[in-house]
């Protein structure tokens, strides 16, 4: 994405994201819902050309996964927060997030935070 948006130099990756098997019911809205937080922290969080960085965590912690994707922008906007309809994109990793029986928190804290926790797919345990 960072390639695809033409901001390299602009803005760094760092990345924690420890392997795991997952099955293709999570996989697929887990990939989804980090396509559309890292696309909003690209286009959004560093106006006028700011320098900054996302990171990415996918980590196992007992039965549970939690994802962590946050940047050091200007932080997403109160409003759009406690309007859940008003952005189709928050609509969207919200309903994908439900698909995957998960929870999803979004703050702002010197720049924007999603965590989103979820249940192993018990389907899954032929896969590792």
């Amino acid at each position: 994405l960072n390639e695809s948006f033409g901001t390299e130099r602009q803005i760094r990756f760092s990345l924690d994201v420890q392997p795991m098997a997952l099955s293709v019911s999570q996989a697929i809205p887990l990939a989804l819902i980090i396509n559309e937080a890292v696309t909003n922290s690209i286009k959004y969080a560093f106006p006028d050309k700011r320098n900054g960085l996302i990171e990415v965590a996918l980590r196992e912690l007992g039965e549970k996964i939690v994802l962590t994707v946050a940047d050091n922008g200007i932080g997403i906007d109160p409003e759009i927060l406690s309007k859940p309809a008003a952005s189709l994109g928050l609509k969207l990793m919200r309903g994908l997030c439900e698909d995957i029986n998960g929870t999803i928190q979004i703050t702002n804290d010197k720049g924007t935070k999603i965590v989103l926790v979820f249940s192993i797919d018990l389907l899954n345990e032929d896969l590792t």
